[in-house]
């Protein structure tokens, strides 16, 4: 766990609208939890701030004004180990930089520092929690702390299933995850396009996966994409405004499942009684 001392702020282009936009963080009281925030108004980080059902990225939808593309700052703060914070956006678009967690990552450790959490009152069993949401599937299990296993497969032989792993732990977060760039498949370019999306996007910060290896030079990591889909769960996991204390393993995990999970652990999602939901 650690408490931020400071606040910074990046700028940058957004990946999908290509506007200039920044966000600013700042600590918050301790007891505050996570407060987001575009327009001088802030309130508490719930999944239900989430739009519903989005591709490609996560929108918020604030008193101030909607703003997408949050999921990387969100798993720098939870991964990080930050419990208390203002989050406030400037702009339609939170800032893509290199297509990673890591230029996030950075910045929240070098303005924070580590405390010992105070114990607090024990938490009541939750039950175990199982969703289905088209071909992605999660088990989310109580444990003492949050631990999650992605399993992507990628429809390239050079690639093809990975599975990753991350324990809550903020340093290997930030060695092994958080570098982790967003994707595409380059016979997805043209359909993305054609949607409107990835205006700002470039080689410089995401990876084209091309039919004889990544465009634009190495993976950083063998199974990179896969570790990408564990940095995007958990940073809507973050919606919850924090991590619930769960071993979740998810299946060809994307935005639009992990917020029904989300929604789900934190309460506002009843399903269909049965733990399963298809889309």
């Amino acid at each position: 766990m650690r408490r931020l001392t400071r606040e910074f702020r990046l700028t940058g282009r957004g990946l999908h609208g290509g506007e200039e936009g920044a966000v600013r963080v700042r600590p918050a009281e301790p007891g505050a939890g996570l407060l987001v925030g575009r327009g001088g108004t802030f309130e508490s980080l719930r999944p239900t701030l989430a739009t519903p059902g989005t591709v490609r990225c996560t929108e918020l939808r604030l008193a101030g004004g909607t703003v997408r593309t949050v999921e990387h700052l969100l798993a720098a703060v939870a991964g990080c180990g930050i419990r208390d914070a203002r989050l406030e956006f400037e702009g339609p678009e939170a800032p893509i930089l290199d297509g990673s967690a890591l230029p996030w990552a950075e910045r929240l450790l070098a303005a924070s520092e580590p405390v010992v959490p105070e114990p607090g009152p024990p938490r009541a069993g939750s039950p175990v929690r199982r969703l289905r949401v088209g071909v992605s599937r999660y088990e989310a299990v109580p444990t003492a702390r949050t631990a999650l296993m992605v399993e992507y497969a990628v429809p390239h032989p050079w690639l093809g299933r990975r599975r990753v792993a991350w324990g809550g732990d903020a340093d290997s977060f930030a060695r092994e995850i958080a570098p982790a760039r967003t994707f595409a498949r380059l016979e997805e370019l043209e359909g993305i396009f054609a949607s409107g999306q990835a205006r700002g996007g470039s080689l410089e910060c995401a990876v084209v996966l091309g039919p004889d290896g990544p465009l634009g030079g190495p993976l950083r990591f063998p199974d990179e994409p896969a570790r990408h889909k564990l940095l995007d769960l958990l940073g809507d996991l973050a919606l919850c405004g924090f991590l619930p204390a769960m071993r979740v393993r998810a299946v060809q995990p994307h935005h639009a499942a992990n917020g029904r999970l989300a929604l789900r652990l934190a309460g506002n999602d009843a399903g269909d009684g049965t733990g399963q939901s298809a889309q």
